[in-house]
């Protein structure tokens, strides 16, 4: 799953080699074939992008630019120059969406993630002397690698615009989403309510009410219905959201699945999680690592989930594993 700059091309590289085409790549005539790619770009990089969605002439990246850039999308406003001269030149985020399109186009089963909202990231300080050596080289390059945090946050109006045009593209392309969202709950699904609020199903009552219409009303709903501006599906990642904003989600009004996903790094070491997993519909409930090592401690943490899952919701372990086995090729194939 990408999250940033370096790590898109090692997905596309990743999928080239083991990627699934087809529900049918699964079985056992095709055992090379067990990467279902994820292109995205992660709320913790957003500020490395700038928003050009609505500009038509060409934008010259120079060192006014970058500066007034990362004033605008970071709070408090930086006035460390060095510091903003410490971070990479931002890039136009309609040029990412057509590189993700274009790889999005190239694996029929890729999703879009992980993208998302996060309140409480701050971004790392630059690059000390002491932190240059002990840099390790064998890691993606872009992440934080025991810097310390700086005072800085990504101004949530900018995050935003940056998962809301992901959204679209997933929207574009009939793609699930993989959704990270930490302290932002209610903005998550504010962003998902003002796509899907002028589609949302009807009640049993309001069609009954509805069914005597024109022709031409009937092809106006199909078009519409068919350039709906949100995802089919949506998984919402290490979900630790309170019970209450389960039956926002679950509203059998909301035209896309919602799915919910737990993992043993993030959601075990808190007591509530076992609430949300006991209202969780049966059928949209999901579990993953959230690890970055394809390891026997992949396996380890994804087996402690499951067995979790099954206490929590009194399945025995065989009929938890087929359950959650078949929620997850619904997520990725439906």
């Amino acid at each position: 799953m990408a999250s940033r700059e370096q790590d898109q091309s090692l997905v596309f590289q990743a999928a080239s080699s083991y990627g699934v085409n087809c529900q049918a790549d699964l079985g056992e005539e095709t055992p090379n074939r067990r990467v279902i790619p994820c292109f995205g770009w992660h709320p913790w990089f957003s500020h490395m992008i700038y928003d050009d969605t609505n500009i038509s002439a060409d934008i010259t990246i120079d060192k006014d630019f970058k500066i007034n850039h990362y004033k605008s999308v970071l709070t408090p406003s930086p006035e460390d120059v060095t510091f903003i001269e410490s971070l990479p030149n931002p890039r136009s985020l309609k040029a990412f969406l057509q590189e993700t399109k274009t790889y999005l186009e190239a694996f029929p089963t890729a999703l879009v993630g992980e993208i998302g909202l996060d309140k409480s990231f701050r971004i790392p300080l630059k690059w000390s002397s002491e932190n240059e050596c002990s840099r390790n080289s064998d890691i993606t390059p872009g992440t934080r690698e025991g810097r310390c945090l700086s005072q800085y946050r990504v101004h949530m109006y900018h995050q935003k615009a940056v998962f809301r045009a992901q959204l679209l593209l997933a929207a574009e392309m009939k793609r699930p989403v993989s959704v990270h969202g930490v302290q932002a709950h209610g903005a998550v699904f504010d962003t998902f309510q003002d796509l899907w609020k002028d589609y949302k199903k009807q009640s049993r009552s309001n069609r009954k009410k509805t069914i005597p219409q024109k022709k031409s009303q009937e092809t106006l709903t199909t078009v519409k219905e068919t350039l709906t501006p949100y995802p089919p599906r949506i998984c919402l990642h290490a979900y630790s959201g309170p019970v209450e904003f389960l039956k926002q989600y679950l509203d059998p009004k909301i035209p896309a699945d919602v799915y919910f996903s737990f993992c043993a790094l993030l959601n075990l070491p808190t007591d509530k999680v076992i609430e949300v997993i006991k209202a969780v519909p049966e059928n949209r409930i999901l579990v993953e690592s959230d690890f970055d090592k394809a390891s026997d401690d992949m396996d380890q943490l994804l087996e402690k989930m499951c067995r979790r899952i099954c206490d929590n919701k009194q399945w025995s372990l065989e009929k938890g594993v087929e359950i959650l086995g078949n929620n997850w090729r619904r997520f990725i194939f439906s």
